[in-house]
């Protein structure tokens, strides 16, 4: 009992392992993948510093009104930046 659990594990593994480089030698050859990581990266670290910067009072670098109204033209770039990416999106849920 324990022997075909641990061979049931084992053959679990391997096959995970065997997913992930399949999936990483694909990767490698669409090149757009990395791409649209380091998009997504991008943009939430850009979410990220736009409310620390304009939305905390303790760090507000503009005055009250300009600071919402950036807040809210860099939320609407990035939206726009990101559903550039939408047509590659579907594409990858696709496969």
């Amino acid at each position: 009992m324990i022997k075909e659990k641990i061979s049931k594990e084992k053959t679990e593994l391997i096959n995970k392992k065997n997913r992930l480089k399949a999936d990483f030698a694909e990767a490698k050859q669409d090149t757009r993948l990395f791409a649209i990581l380091f998009i997504e990266f991008a943009l939430s670290m850009a979410v990220v510093l736009s409310i620390y910067l304009y939305l905390d009072p303790e760090t507000n670098l503009v005055p009250f009104p300009l600071n919402i109204i950036s807040f809210a033209f860099l939320m609407i770039l990035m939206y726009f930046v990101f559903n550039k990416t939408k047509e590659f999106r579907e594409e990858r849920k696709l496969r």
